[in-house]
């Protein structure tokens, strides 16, 4: 097995969690998106100029282009820190792994709740990585990922049939990660994603946790491995997270990272929207869309999300017809699903004529359109059923494109 420095310089580039550093003065050479990123660096911009110096110096093409797509796309990315607090905001020392299991866990939160009101984790800090990455930190993991892959399954291609095979290389890993690494629902009260180092030390999590250590892991190796997910089931509660690999023909096969193997893996419950996760910005999305003092609900204000859903369902574009009231002064609608016992955004169109379009709507769910006002989705029409066949619950026709119109009130 490789040692962590090495496993982590693997994983940071390839994988794409964190990003760092770069060259010597400014440069008219720069793509764009760098420039614009060096000047945003504020205190930081030597750090980030430095890198790219020094692999401008050494003539290292493939370590000058991944260190400029680290840094162009560096904006937005972040370590953020929550707390557990009770009602009067007074913060609560939480370790879930003080507890044997999930239901004493619960019990003892519940018992800390009776004596000290409501619980919530929230954001206590946040460290922007263009603020404090450094050069010797991004050169160090560059060099390292274009030197080695994860030592651990070195030698894999004399256990495969096909060594050419993605799709045999993936189970092997998976099936590998399956032996040691397990899920555990104690960690749906570990307020983020757990590092690698957690990780290898825990040896379980939940399931964002397994996808992105088998991610890591294959993306070392050289597989084009992805992090699905899907904000909130539509036919029941909860979220949840999953691997796919892109195979030589350009499908995405879906499996779960620790638990099951490509070709073995289904969904279980109905997706409305389905997303994938990204290192690179998606200027698509609503965070560069939105103004800056508008308000959206927090995840769908992401920059690095990108939309799959037509790859895992069937899908239809849904029109809504508003009145001038409903969306006075309002640029974006939302669409929610019914998801834990409340309404939850999935999805957001931009209003234009008094009409909203939601692109690639999964089938036979029902769904709430909203507007976000005072930091809540206040529903400006009654629910709709986008039925199997793209027709909306009023028996609109859909068109060649699955494109399904609602006619909505205030």
């Amino acid at each position: 097995m490789a040692n962590r420095k090495q496993i982590a310089s693997v994983l940071l580039l390839l994988a794409v969690i964190f990003s760092a550093a770069c060259v010597q003065t400014y440069s008219a050479e720069y793509p764009s998106e760098i420039k614009k990123v060096l000047e945003r660096a504020g205190d930081n911009r030597d750090e980030l100029q430095k890198t790219l110096t020094y692999f401008q110096q050494r003539g290292d093409s493939v370590g000058l282009a991944s260190a400029q797509y680290l840094i162009g796309n560096l904006e937005g990315h972040r370590y953020t820190v929550y707390a557990l607090y009770d009602s009067s905001h007074s913060e609560i020392s939480l370790d879930i792994l003080d507890y044997p299991d999930y239901q004493t866990l619960i019990k003892a939160l519940d018992d800390i709740e009776s004596r000290r009101g409501e619980l919530d984790f929230e954001k206590k800090d946040s460290i922007m990585d263009i603020d404090i990455i450094t050069s010797q930190y991004l050169i160090e993991n560059i060099t390292w990922a274009l030197k080695v892959c994860w030592q651990r399954y070195e030698g894999l291609e004399r256990q495969m049939q096909n060594p050419h095979d993605p799709i045999e290389a993936a189970q092997l890993i998976n099936s590998e990660i399956k032996s040691w690494f397990k899920f555990d629902e104690r960690f749906y009260r570990h307020p983020t994603d757990q590092g690698l180092s957690e990780m290898v030390t825990n040896r379980m999590g939940r399931c964002e946790d397994m996808t992105n250590l088998t991610m890591y892991a294959m993306r070392a190796n050289g597989l084009a491995v992805t992090s699905d997910y899907t904000p909130a089931w539509a036919n029941t509660g909860n979220n949840h997270a999953w691997n796919a690999i892109l195979a030589p023909d350009g499908r995405a096969i879906p499996f779960m990272g620790a638990g099951a193997n490509p070709g073995e893996y289904r969904l279980k419950h109905r997706a409305a929207k389905v997303y994938r996760k990204m290192f690179a910005q998606q200027p698509g999305n609503l965070a560069f869309l939105k103004n800056e003092d508008e308000d959206v609900p927090p995840w769908l204000g992401g920059r690095s999300y990108s939309d799959v859903t037509a790859d895992y369902v069937d899908v239809s574009d849904v029109t809504i017809a508003c009145d001038g009231a409903a969306a006075s002064g309002r640029r974006f609608a939302y669409l929610a699903v019914f998801n834990s016992g409340e309404w939850r955004a999935i999805h957001w169109g931009q209003i234009n004529d008094g009409q909203v379009t939601f692109s690639d709507m999964g089938t036979d769910i029902v769904y709430l359109p909203t507007l976000y006002l005072d930091e809540k989705l206040v529903p400006f029409a009654a629910p709709f059923i986008l039925g199997p066949d793209g027709h909306t619950a009023n028996g609109d026709s859909k068109s060649d494109r699955h494109r399904s119109a609602v006619v909505c009130g205030r």
